[in-house]
């Protein structure tokens, strides 16, 4: 099985899961923040989409237990980005209650995908001694 998960990373995997995690993490740039009342919030799933797109063109990782959180990460995100995206007012500078309520559980799906994700990651890392070069969260 480690030789699958291994071919499956090295022949793809890899470059699809790190363009996966910089476009979440861009794409969660736009989320307004909490002391923020009326800032502008620019919504921008673009590139997420593309990158959820060619990661499900990849194929399934071959290891059962790695998948099931993989696949978690990939439809979470993609229902979150969704979600939101719903929630932005047409025609309108303010969402309304109820548009604002939608948002936050889009953020909170989105949120549930990041977290599949770094699971994902780890699994691969700790269980197969895959890992990226770089940080792809940016965060050191």
């Amino acid at each position: 099985m480690a030789e699958a998960v291994t071919h499956w990373y090295r022949y793809g995997g890899e470059t699809a899961m790190v363009s996966l995690i910089e476009e979440a993490v861009k794409a969660q740039s736009g989320r307004p923040g909490e002391s923020e009342d009326f800032a502008l919030v620019i919504l921008d799933f673009s590139g997420l989409e593309g990158a959820l797109s060619t990661v499900r063109m990849l194929g399934s990782i071959p290891d059962p237990r790695t998948q099931r959180t993989w696949s978690a990460a990939l439809d979470r995100l993609d229902e979150g980005s969704r979600e939101v995206l719903a929630s932005a007012p047409e025609g309108r500078t303010f969402q309304s209650p109820a548009e604002a309520g939608q948002a936050l559980r889009g953020w909170n799906t989105f949120d549930e995908g990041l977290k599949s994700l770094k699971k994902t990651e780890s699994r691969l890392d700790r269980t197969f001694g895959l890992k990226p070069p770089s940080d792809p969260w940016g965060e050191g």
